[in-house]
């Protein structure tokens, strides 16, 4: 989210930034604006919440706004007989209900400013199903099948959308979660390259689609999942390699869980 904010200001763009997290928001909001001279207004809201898409378009409505980056995501690192209800539930929550609020309270405003644009962060996740995040993963190919749904209702209006499924990102929440050893085997991605690129996106021919894979090792992987191996494959090589990363072993019929 700071990577998108931070290049999206260097463009002169004015912006509405929302997180959770007041304080760390607040000083966000307030770099950018000394730094590039840009309008911002920072509201610190739980995008998991009925409110927050109220919030938002209360803010939109006094604002000439052209552009929705949805980059908010919950995640959980877990077999899913482990995982606490409520945290499954926060994940369906705000990537799915979230987003779908945020979402349609800026879309109107858009189609009836003759246009602009949507940019839906989604994960290579969403491609297959696998284990240890299998709420996630199935969150993220919502996010991916609506915005390319919205792509086919919207471009005709004039408004621009794009999926960007990115893979492993030096986020901090990667980096508090994957251990040192093993995060080079996820081929992780800065944060201001995956934000470059998914903002350059917007800018590409609207018949090539929405979705956007930033990355050559990542695009590479999404051709080998779709195109030269089969589900059950493709699935098992996933869970695998997250399996290895997280030290988390295949459970067989009779052992204890954790």
């Amino acid at each position: 989210g700071a990577a998108f904010a931070t290049q999206l200001a260097a463009m002169g763009l004015n912006l509405i930034l929302v997180a959770r997290r007041e304080a760390p928001l607040r000083e966000l909001s307030d770099s950018l604006s000394l730094k590039y001279g840009v309008e911002t207004l920072a509201l610190a809201l739980d995008l998991s919440s009925a409110e927050a898409a109220a919030s938002i378009q209360s803010a939109a409505a006094t604002r000439d706004v052209g552009l929705l980056v949805f980059n908010a995501a919950a995640a959980s690192i877990a077999e899913f007989s482990d995982a606490a209800t409520d945290a499954l539930e926060k994940i369906v929550a705000l990537n799915c209900t979230g987003l779908v609020r945020v979402v349609k309270s800026v879309v109107p405003h858009l189609i009836a400013r003759g246009g602009g644009g949507l940019l839906l962060m989604s994960s290579m996740s969403g491609f297959r199903g696998h284990a240890c995040a299998a709420t996630y993963a199935a969150s993220k190919a919502f996010t991916t099948s609506l915005g390319e749904g919205l792509w086919a209702e919207l471009e005709p209006q004039g408004v621009t959308v794009r999926v960007c499924a990115a893979g492993a990102t030096l986020t901090p929440n990667f980096m508090s979660v994957t251990p040192e050893a093993k995060r080079e085997t996820a081929f992780p991605m800065s944060p201001e390259r995956v934000a470059e690129l998914g903002l350059l996106s917007l800018q590409r021919d609207g018949r090539r689609g929405a979705l956007v894979i930033p990355g050559l090792i990542n695009r590479f992987a999404a051709f080998l999942m779709a195109r030269l191996l089969c589900s059950s494959l493709a699935v098992w090589l996933m869970s695998k390699n997250l399996r290895d990363i997280y030290s988390m072993p295949v459970r067989r019929r009779g052992t204890a869980g954790s």
